[in-house]
């Protein structure tokens, strides 16, 4: 609501001045806005979750917001309005929901919005089974699914560690593989790139003649 405020000042002789005026906006509504997890799905690699945020206040504007894994909010505080944020990935829920709650200048808050994300504990189930040989190159069909991420990647290397002469390729359900210059390889699949836990007690070992195939699962 819009009100016109008017001002007159008088001096200690008496003499009055004339009067002016002042606009004044009274705001007595909260914002409206919303919020989302900008990844759908992350693992115990990630440090923080970012969260998109979008609100509106149609008289004073935007000016705090605060976010919580608790709808009390009692373990954060109001910050800055900003476009986005991020909080850490919570440690004791898969699917955990953040609450967010927004206030505009004139300190009208908002009703509390809520979002969710998954958190992926389970590492990816499957193999690698030998189709093939052609010398010294063997033809590997791989079938490795997940039932929240895709399998983006298989990391192989003669190292168990993974430290050096590491080859990355795009998963695919078939790969070529040129054993001659080592005869032990280790293969890793992974999965998005922010889900990056490595499970090393969980192997498949294949005897492929004298060469011998791990298979490392990679798990958020």
């Amino acid at each position: 609501m819009e009100y016109t405020v008017y001002t007159r000042f008088r001096d200690q002789a008496g003499n009055i001045s004339s009067a002016i005026s002042a606009d004044l906006m009274v705001d007595t509504t909260g914002p409206t806005g919303s919020a989302t997890a900008s990844k759908p799905i992350v693992g115990y690699g990630d440090i923080a979750v970012p969260v998109s945020l979008s609100a509106q206040d149609a008289t004073s504007g935007m000016a705090y917001v605060r976010a919580s894994y608790s709808p009390s909010f009692t373990d954060t505080t109001w910050i800055t309005y900003t476009g986005s944020i991020a909080l850490p990935v919570a440690a004791d829920d898969l699917n955990p929901t953040v609450y967010v709650q927004y206030r505009d200048r004139a300190g009208n808050e908002s009703s509390i919005v809520e979002t969710s994300y998954q958190i992926d504990d389970t590492w990816p189930d499957g193999g690698i089974e030998v189709t093939g040989w052609q010398g010294t190159i063997a033809t590997l069909t791989l079938s490795v699914t997940d039932d929240l991420s895709a399998v983006t990647e298989v990391w192989i290397s003669p190292d168990y560690w993974f430290l050096e002469n590491v080859t990355v390729v795009p998963y695919a359900a078939t790969l070529e593989w040129d054993f001659g210059e080592y005869g032990e390889m280790f293969f890793i699949f992974k999965m998005p790139p922010t889900i990056t836990h490595i499970h090393f007690g969980y192997r498949e070992l294949l005897a492929l003649f004298t060469r011998l195939v791990t298979v490392l699962f990679i798990y958020p």
